[in-house]
């Protein structure tokens, strides 16, 4: 079950050439900078931008060297940035649209459960000019899920919505891969955005893919982690390990270690994702703690874990280095391990003398759940 996509195309001042086999399942993100050939890439998917080579999912065939599936034809959905919503119709006229013209056998999404999930049910008599921005974005994701798409395309759906537009439809974004047994592609710029929903990361630059995989990996590795600067970090699955009610705090284990951090209403026992900027990362040689449990009253930071150094880079000033390194006792091996990247001056490098495998432990400022 697989969305195999070979495409080629000539753009302005590159060519545009991707070679794809991406799980149909859960949420694909495609991260790349400004003009690099994201949303070139959907529409070609879509059929609204001619490429030549081949596109299907799961067995069928949209187009081949021999044909062309027009885009009416392809099972698909595509949100854009801007909402194209039917002003004339009414939010329910709108979800009724999709939903009505998929066939009975063919509708995996009933119209009930977008409502619903969606919290579309106080809006379904409104007119499309009247609703907010984040609500017009609410309503187009719910038309396209009501026509039962195989594939979802969403191109940068955030990225013309205020902070607390985009922080009220994240969360439905974050379980659409658990709600809707629907692959999705998510192009967007934001590195963050995609680190709390997506399940695999494609990196295209002028037009090539420069690394894909699992967006644990991907953003891991110290090569993206330069070129992010400010935003580089890692990704971690963990679970819901401890609560401290006192301090309204909450434990999250992972293979490698355990951090503490703020409670925010997450269950015992429940999976969630982790994200840890470099920036909030640093080293020291000896733990500077007390207990597992408590600080070192002499400092504030909760989080100091043993860990492994395994790579030093340069990053674009000569004065930081990016450095990856393995959390956990003995984590040289990597082995059942978890990575985190750090930025750290070329001065501190030197003076703690690091390198390859030099052991030493990690001070977790902060980290933020994502789900």
């Amino acid at each position: 079950m697989t969305l195999k996509i070979v495409l080629t195309t000539p753009l302005k001042d590159f060519e545009l050439r991707v070679d794809l086999t991406l799980p149909s399942t859960g949420i694909t993100g495609i991260y790349g900078p400004s003009g690099s050939g994201k949303t070139t890439l959907l529409r070609c998917i879509a059929g609204l931008h001619r490429a030549n080579g081949s596109c299907g999912i799961n067995g069928d065939s949209w187009q081949s060297k021999h044909h062309f599936m027009p885009s009416h034809q392809r099972e698909l959905a595509y949100v854009h940035q801007t909402p194209a919503l039917f002003p004339h119709l009414s939010v329910k006229g709108n979800l009724l649209y999709g939903y009505k013209r998929t066939p009975k056998s063919l509708r995996k999404v009933e119209l009930e459960q977008v409502i619903e999930w969606l919290n579309l049910a106080p809006l379904l008599n409104q007119k499309i000019p009247l609703l907010s921005g984040g609500e017009k974005q609410r309503v187009a994701i719910a038309r396209a899920l009501a026509s039962s798409p195989k594939l979802l395309l969403l191109d940068e759906p955030l990225s013309a919505l205020d902070a607390d537009s985009k922080r009220t439809i994240l969360p439905y974004l974050e379980q659409l891969g658990s709600h809707f047994n629907i692959p999705t592609l998510y192009v967007s710029h934001s590195i963050n955005e995609l680190a709390r929903v997506a399940n695999q990361l494609v990196l295209i630059k002028k037009g090539k893919v420069v690394q894909q995989g699992p967006i644990t990996e991907v953003l891991a590795q110290s090569e993206l982690a330069v070129n992010e600067e400010d935003e580089a970090g890692v990704v971690i699955e963990a679970c819901v390990g401890e609560k401290d009610a006192k301090w309204h705090l909450l434990r999250a284990d992972f293979n490698g270690g355990q951090i503490w951090l703020k409670d925010q209403g997450e269950r015992f026992g429940q999976k969630i994702r982790l994200r840890l900027l470099a920036r909030d990362i640093s080293f020291c040689s000896q733990p500077n703690r007390s207990t597992d449990n408590e600080p070192n009253s002499a400092h504030s930071i909760l989080n100091i874990l043993p860990a492994t150094i395994v790579e030093i880079v340069p990053s674009q000033h000569p004065a930081i280095y990016t450095v990856k390194a393995m959390l956990g006792s003995n984590a040289g091996s990597g082995i059942n391990k978890t990575p985190i990247l750090a930025k750290i001056t070329a001065k501190s490098a030197h003076h703690m003398q690091l390198k390859t495998n030099t052991q030493v432990w990690a001070q977790i400022k902060s980290a933020a759940v994502l789900e």
